[in-house]
């Protein structure tokens, strides 16, 4: 089956190779599987999908299929954000870093939330949820004081004076 789907992407259907791949991992991901071989296939399946041409329906077509991988794999993570921003799919750009904020370790995970504040301000004017995100920074380094500001843009942006008096 891998070598079959190697054979399509090199084929030019790298789209079909890709979902072979996840197939073959689905049915690999039982109790008494290797979790390493699951992990491999759907890595290697998001390669190809990526590199496939059309990447961004596809990508956007199969976010759940995605979305192990794109957590933990900043290579494959930010081929996608490229292509789901020159999409202007920013709901799937939010989705796809709230995974990494998640998957991130400690050193990156204010990094990856900052990129998702922005994203959820200026591509969704999601305020709300840009709130939620910045209050964890706060909560975690009450001296952050790049964290601090946007907070305050957020909440001025939603009109919450109380907060803001707070």
């Amino acid at each position: 089956v891998v070598a079959a789907a190697e054979r399509e992407a090199a084929g030019g259907q790298g789209v079909r190779a890709a979902d072979r791949l996840w197939a073959l991992a689905s049915s690999n991901a039982s109790p008494d599987a290797t979790p390493s071989l699951s992990v491999s296939l759907s890595t290697r399946a998001a390669e190809l999908l990526l590199s496939s041409a059309g990447a961004e329906s596809s990508v956007l077509g199969r976010r759940d299929e995605l979305r192990p991988t794109l957590a933990t794999r900043a290579d494959l993570r930010g081929e996608a954000l490229l292509l789901l921003r020159d999409a202007e799919a920013w709901s799937a750009v939010a989705h796809v870093l709230e995974d990494a904020v998640g998957a991130a370790l400690p050193t990156e995970a204010r990094a990856r939330r900052l990129e998702l504040v922005s994203v959820l301000r200026t591509g969704l004017e999601d305020h709300a949820r840009a709130v939620s995100h910045l209050e964890a920074l706060v909560d975690k380094d009450a001296d952050d004081r790049e964290a601090w500001g946007e907070l305050l843009e957020c909440l001025d942006a939603l009109g919450d004076r109380t907060r803001l008096a707070e």
